[in-house]
């Protein structure tokens, strides 16, 4: 029977990585971050290039993960 430190990989692997590997993230992705005007809270609202129109669609249906508000009060981070 092998213990669990013999099972994990010696050099530690990074979630980007992970997600790059399973194809959900290449590495022509740009993140674009928002911000919550109520709270304040950024976080990464999506991923660019994709077309406008699925863009629009994930922009118009975005609520911060903190405080709730709706995408009224989500803005672009610059």
């Amino acid at each position: 029977m092998q213990k669990d430190s013999e099972q994990l990989p010696s050099d530690p692997v990074s979630t980007t990585d992970i997600v790059m590997e399973v194809g959900c993230i290449d590495k022509s992705t740009n993140p674009q971050h928002v911000r919550c005007a109520d709270c304040g809270h950024v976080w990464i609202g999506l991923y660019l290039p994709q077309p406008i129109s699925t863009a629009a669609k994930i922009m118009k249906n975005l609520c911060c993960p903190m405080c709730g508000a709706g995408a009224k009060r989500i803005m672009v981070h610059l």
